[in-house]
């Protein structure tokens, strides 16, 4: 069975290619000199006329030497006059004789055959007339000139016609050579130009269909970089069929490993989900009782007399405010390294954000007797590029630490210098100092320092998550230190250059809400409905409805009045912010919402802004934020 023309290796295309013109060339040169045999024979046909025309000429003429010197001898007598036909007569037998072997055969054999017989009756009578003693005037010797005169004449008729015949075959035969080298001629060209346009015409048949077949497989390559299945077809079995059935198996083989990516994504996906569920279900489990907890200590805390209560709802306050620390620092961490870490870069004032973290952390400091040493005016009047919730959360890490292994009575010192396009903020301490081998572990999460760690409260969260968030904000941080010379951590941000007048604005405390107010509490936590019930005891003049239930919230949404609702975002059944977009899209007037939620993930915080709410805060409560907030939605 013969394999069709793509299965054949290329090599063997390129000799059958190559062998087709090859052919056409030999059998052209094969014709060639078959047309030039043909030729040849025509032009010796040519030649041989030629010669028998040349000999019949020839002998006529020494047939005519010898007739006239025979006759000028019989007339005088002399020996002298037989001269010419000595000469002639053997070169007349020769001429004959090649007559006689030229003419054997043709049409005109027989005629030729002829001449010899009279060519030799008349040399005969020429010798007889010749003997000595012959007489011219005998009437026998008369008879006999007489009819030598007679063959003479045939012969010369027959010659002169003979030579007519042979000078008309010698022009046929002249015009038949002619003939035929114009047709070799021709037939050479024909073929010359054939072979050559056979052998072009096979090359770029060839290179076409390569050309065809390659740009085919760049187009499957093509679609296989765009993740896309190669088409259908049959693949050819040369060495082009081989690349593309090796290309078709790779592109099988990545759809194959695109699928498993994809499953593999997600998996990953709803693992990450399941965490982000995991974390948002833990942050809402945590903040929930503390919530509680940290309400009614900082309520104790904030009673007037110097009571035992006071003192414990401070160290309840402490400790609580230690777990909440360890909850959000948590939360940042797994934010960051999903990716989904909220942040609001803008230019920023240094100063201000300086002086709020040193007056937060001032009370830490003094009761270790550790002064805080602010950096210059000049210093803080820097502007830098960044989120300023999170560059305020890495000062408080940064202070915190330097306060908590700074030795007793020391000092701590903030500087910050710009240079260079950047802003490099640092705290100094007089601590112990660190190993370089100690800095190396220094950044990372749940790390902490053995010599400095021992006896002291922390997670060895904090460095890692100011690493995190500094490097997310464009910027860089470290530590220069040596044992027995303290620690000086740095970190560097975008300096900016202009600063907005909206970015200096704080925003301003709101006025005291005077007169009646109705509020409506959907909290399912009993222990949080009593804290809210208690801080808003305050406000005599104000109402409180609750509901334990979203069921409960929408009917009395539904039935209107409220002046502010406080809604927790997780309730038994649905959810906070679900029931609001849902009522707004219903058309129902709906009152400012304050979102009271713990989970304190950013996606949790996005989803209640964009459901309506007015402002979402994060349990446990900032008492003092949440009477802020009250005040300004109900102004």
């Amino acid at each position: 069975m013969i394999r069709p023309w793509e299965d054949w290796a290329l090599p063997r295309k390129t000799v059958a290619v190559v062998a087709g013109p090859l052919l056409l060339l030999f059998g052209s040169v094969l014709a060639i000199y078959l047309l030039e045999r043909q030729t040849a024979r025509a032009e010796a046909d040519v030649r041989a006329t030629l010669a028998l025309v040349s000999d019949l000429h020839e002998a006529h003429s020494q047939l005519a030497e010898t007739a006239a010197a025979v006759r000028g001898f019989l007339l005088v007598r002399r020996d002298n006059f037989l001269d010419p036909y000595r000469i002639a007569e053997p070169q007349l037998l020769a001429t004959v004789s090649r007559l006689s072997e030229r003419t054997r055969e043709g049409p005109r054999a027989e005629r030729y055959a002829r001449l010899l017989p009279l060519f030799e009756l008349k040399l005969t009578g020429w010798r007889e007339l010749l003997r000595e003693g012959v007489d011219p005037n005998d009437p026998a010797v008369r008879a006999q000139l007489v009819e030598g005169k007679q063959t003479l004449d045939i012969l010369r008729a027959e010659l002169r016609e003979l030579g007519a015949l042979e000078r008309d075959e010698l022009n046929a035969r002249a015009d038949a050579a002619a003939a035929l080298r114009q047709r070799n001629l021709a037939v050479t060209l024909a073929v010359a130009l054939l072979g050559g346009l056979g052998a072009v015409a096979a090359a770029a048949g060839l290179a076409g269909s390569l050309s065809r077949r390659l740009r085919r497989l760049a187009s499957e390559a093509n679609r296989l970089g765009e993740g896309l299945p190669p088409r259908e077809g049959r693949v050819a079995g040369d060495e082009i069929g081989q690349v593309d059935h090796r290309l078709r198996e790779a592109g099988a083989l990545l759809q194959a490993r695109a699928r498993q990516l994809d499953d593999a994504r997600q998996q990953a996906e709803a693992a990450n989900r399941a965490k982000d569920e995991f974390l948002s279900r833990m942050s809402h489990e945590l903040r929930t009782p503390l919530n509680a907890m940290l309400g009614y200590a900082q309520l104790m805390a904030d009673t007037p007399d110097a009571t035992p209560a006071r003192r414990y709802g401070g160290h309840i306050e402490t400790a609580g405010r230690h777990l909440l620390g360890l909850i959000t620092e948590m939360l940042d961490v797994a934010a960051i390294e999903a990716g989904s870490l909220g942040l609001e870069p803008r230019a920023l004032r240094l100063a201000p954000l300086l002086q709020e973290a040193l007056s937060l952390v001032q009370p830490q400091a003094a009761g270790r007797g550790i002064t805080l040493v602010a950096p210059s005016e000049e210093a803080g009047a820097l502007a830098l590029h960044a989120d300023a919730k999170r560059l305020r959360q890495v000062l408080l890490n940064l202070l915190g630490n330097a306060a908590k292994y700074g030795p007793p009575g020391g000092r701590v010192q903030v500087g910050a210098v710009a240079r260079d396009g950047v802003v490099e903020i640092s705290v100094r301490d007089e601590g112990p100092g660190l190993s370089p081998e100690a800095v190396s572990r220094l950044f990372r999460p749940f790390e902490r320092i053995d010599s400095t760690a021992r006896g002291v409260e922390g997670t060895g969260l904090g460095l890692a998550l100011s690493k995190r968030l500094v490097e997310a904000m464009g910027g860089e941080i470290g530590v220069d230190t040596a044992p027995g010379q303290g620690c000086r951590f740095w970190f560097r941000l975008p300096q900016a250059l202009d600063v907005p007048a909206d970015a200096e604005a704080g925003r301003a405390a709101a006025p005291p809400v005077s007169g009646p107010r109705r509020l409506l509490l959907v909290e399912d936590n009993a222990s949080n409905r009593a804290l809210v019930q208690t801080l808003l005891a305050r406000y005599p003049a104000w109402t409180l409805d609750t509901a334990a239930d979203a069921a409960g919230g929408e009917q009395a949404l539904r039935a209107g009045g409220f002046d502010l609702v406080l809604l927790d975002l997780h309730l038994p059944d649905g959810d906070g912010a679900a029931l609001l977009a849902r009522l707004s899209a219903e058309g129902v007037a709906l009152p400012p919402a304050i979102v009271l939620t713990a989970d304190a993930t950013a996606q949790a915080r996005e989803r209640a802004l964009r459901a309506g709410a007015a402002a979402v805060l994060t349990k446990p409560l900032d008492l003092r934020q949440f009477h802020q907030e009250l005040a300004r939605c109900l102004r």
